[in-house]
């Protein structure tokens, strides 16, 4: 008898949890010749937390087939987990292939010493590994330098995996290593390489891929093209925003771009029409917001089997509000205590509208990084609390966090704070941290509060070299020209090849 055929499209895009257990017993029934591809995406994506004891069970079982355990580990590297700390470490102690190379691609900041020291080894098994681990959250500059070097590797998928790496934080330092690696000829590094380059917004690297696409080998012309397209547009935004500052910044402006300015000229009619017609179109309307019935939202958030696609956009329109004092409580008390990590993170929003701030506190302890990370961020809405502050400068500080998330829990952190000395602890963070997304923060807050000591004491940042990119930079630049703070060498910056910090510049000269 022909087994009926799954839907997979049709699961994952209504991410279709009554699938997740029959979709899980058709991998354990599956042998090492089998196609699960199909079944491997559609279970990471429908990330459903009650698989994950029997995926992590299977994994862990050294008496199972070896391609199932690979599959559970695949799986559980892809979804929302909960291990700690030191049950990686007790993976990578097994000396067991499939859970010491999960303890390295599941790993977090927890366990920068394993990824740092095997990042550093590029004869080590799980050296791309590790390099892929460094994409996201290792963003000081001892973490650019391994996946710069990287890009040198003898291996083609550890040079991608490299380029890969480096796409989020963008050093400038890996700007020349990118450029070659779009140039060789393992197609796959090329295509992360300008994939990378694509976001990298100077002269060089918009002149190298104009040279690229017009001399490159043929058949990957539209690649460089295309590459070419996206940076050449920023460049075209940019001088856009200089001439609507005045004559005088877009003079500025237009002076620094004369090298390429052949290359924006060809095309800026074109890039005209494609602006066009890409916002052409109806303006966007503010979702409604919609009476709905606690019980309503309890019985649709304990459908365990239910379609969880269109949780965040139910969330969305409930409206808070119209319940009572007391239906709020049960709320809040119902979505802290939830078991399904994905309910408690996408209320994170709801409870910051209720001013829930101790039930969002109770979240930054969250086992799952992503109610953390929600908590964290939605939390500067509610009341200032002392607690909240003393968690968040924690987070902050010891647990080593970086990027995007670090943003935001320093930012929630100036809004609860008390201390009398922030002024000098954000300084301090401004100047000495080597998480460059802590220091732009850091500017940006002091210019906020418009404590001009501390932001006059870091214009000896402007003659430095770039902790990874230009960007606190031309933070600082724009700092200083809100609070007018003189800077008397800011003509040095004006050879810097960086869109937007000279934009900033010529702003500034001008003005």
């Amino acid at each position: 008898m022909t087994k009926p055929k799954i839907p997979y499209r049709e699961i994952r895009e209504t991410e279709n949890r009554s699938w997740s257990f029959k979709l899980l017993t058709h991998l354990i029934e599956s042998t090492a010749d089998d196609d699960t591809d199909q079944a491997v995406e559609t279970l990471t994506i429908l990330d459903d937390h009650r698989l994950m004891p029997e995926l992590t069970r299977i994994m862990e079982d050294r008496g199972a087939e070896v391609h199932l355990r690979s599959l559970a580990s695949e799986i559980l590297a892809g979804s929302t987990t909960w291990e700690k700390p030191h049950e990686r470490r007790h993976w990578w102690a097994s000396g067991d292939d499939i859970l010491m190379r999960h303890a390295i691609i599941s790993a977090e900041r927890s366990e920068t010493d394993l990824i740092e020291k095997i990042a550093n080894d590029p004869s080590h098994p799980y050296h791309v590994d590790a390099i892929k681990k460094l994409g996201v959250r290792f963003e000081e500059p001892r973490f650019q330098i391994l996946k710069i070097n990287a890009m040198s590797h003898s291996r083609a998928d550890v040079r991608a995996a490299a380029a890969s790496a480096i796409l989020w934080d963008q050093p400038v330092a890996a700007e020349h290593g990118l450029l070659r690696l779009a140039k060789e000829d393992n197609d796959l590094a090329a295509q992360e390489a300008l994939h990378a380059l694509a976001y990298y917004e100077s002269q060089l690297v918009l002149q190298s891929l104009f040279d690229l696409a017009k001399t490159g080998p043929i058949q990957r012309r539209e690649l460089y093209t295309k590459a070419l397209g996206y940076v050449r547009q920023e460049f075209i935004y940019a001088l856009e925003m200089a001439e609507a500052t005045g004559p005088d910044a877009e003079r500025i402006f237009k002076s620094w771009l004369t090298p390429v300015w052949d290359i924006l000229h060809l095309f800026q009619d074109k890039a005209a029409e494609d602006t066009g017609s890409e916002t052409a179109g109806s303006p966007t309307t503010k979702e409604a917001k919609t009476r709905r019935a606690l019980n309503e939202i309890i019985a649709r958030f304990d459908d365990a089997d239910g379609l969880w696609a269109d949780r965040r956009s139910f969330v969305s329109t409930m409206d808070l509000g119209a319940w009572s004092r007391n239906e709020q409580r049960r709320f809040i008390k119902f979505v802290t205590d939830h078991s399904d990590w994905s309910v408690r993170e996408v209320c994170c929003k709801s409870l910051a509208e209720l001013n829930a701030g101790d039930a969002l506190l109770q979240l930054l302890y969250d086992p799952v990084f992503c109610v953390r990370k929600n908590a964290a961020y939605y939390i500067r809405e509610t009341t200032r609390d002392e607690r909240i502050a003393a968690r968040l400068w924690d987070i902050l500080i010891n647990e080593h966090i970086g990027s995007a998330h670090a943003q935001e829990v320093l930012e929630s952190y100036v809004v609860h704070s008390f201390a009398s000395d922030l002024d000098d602890q954000l300084y301090e963070l401004a100047s000495g941290d080597l998480r460059e997304s802590v220091r732009i923060t850091a500017i940006r807050a002091l210019a906020e509060r418009e404590s001009r000591n501390q932001v006059r004491a870091l214009v000896p940042i402007l003659s430095s070299a770039p902790l990874i990119t230009w960007t606190a930079h031309r933070v600082l630049l724009e700092s200083c020209f809100d609070l007018e703070i003189a800077v008397t060498r800011a003509r040095e910056l004006c050879e810097v090849d960086d869109l937007s910090l000279q934009g900033a510049l010529a702003e500034m000269l001008a003005g």
